[in-house]
């Protein structure tokens, strides 16, 4: 049996944290939060496009994106890599990368699924000196438009940094999602 702990609500971004009793390394995360633009038909914001989006927006946390399936070559999924900025380095925690495969599912017209699984990186893909992948990373974005100008998100992800993170730090990644969706959200909530 795992419990639930919600981490963080600020900002209407509902942050849970999920553990599993039969193995505390074991943890996942969850967001869910509230989209809403009354200037634009979110129906045509929910694409591969968000990933680059949450990219753009997140300079500060996301290094570099490489994508090996690019979103405009018109496929269910897209191949990328993430490099993401430093941090931890006063722990030893070297650079980290995330190299995905995420597929796209449309349940009907209202409803996307984004379902990412980690993957080794390619061989031809260049990455920074002593870069190391994160230990563990899959993912569901699921998006439901209620109408052309609200929806509802929810993001269930298991992302472990690295096996040396000290235990105080084990809401560090799922912090970190929080701050890149929260800055999504905003972005979103703000065209024009």
């Amino acid at each position: 049996m795992a419990y639930n702990k919600i981490i963080c609500s600020k900002h209407d971004v509902l942050l849970g944290m999920i553990k599993s009793d039969t193995n505390e390394e074991e943890v996942s995360f969850t967001l869910e939060f509230d989209l809403h633009n009354n200037n634009i038909d979110l129906h045509n914001v929910v694409s591969f496009k968000l990933y680059e989006l949450i990219n753009a927006v997140n300079k500060d946390v996301v290094d570099d994106v490489v994508f090996s399936t690019h979103p405009d070559e018109g496929k269910n999924y897209i191949e990328s890599l993430v490099v993401l900025k430093r941090f931890g380095e006063e722990f030893g925690i070297p650079q980290k990368y995330i190299y995905s495969k995420t597929t796209m599912i449309v349940d009907n017209e209202d409803t996307v699924r984004f379902i990412a699984e980690q993957l080794p990186c390619p061989k031809n893909i260049t990455l920074p000196n002593n870069c190391q992948p994160v230990s563990a990373g899959k993912s569901t974005l699921k998006i439901v438009v209620n109408n052309s100008t609200q929806a509802k998100v929810r993001y269930d992800f298991n992302l472990k940094l690295d096996d040396n993170v000290p235990k105080y730090m084990e809401k560090m990644p799922g912090l970190l999602m929080k701050k890149m969706f929260l800055r999504l959200k905003t972005f979103i909530e703000n065209l024009a």
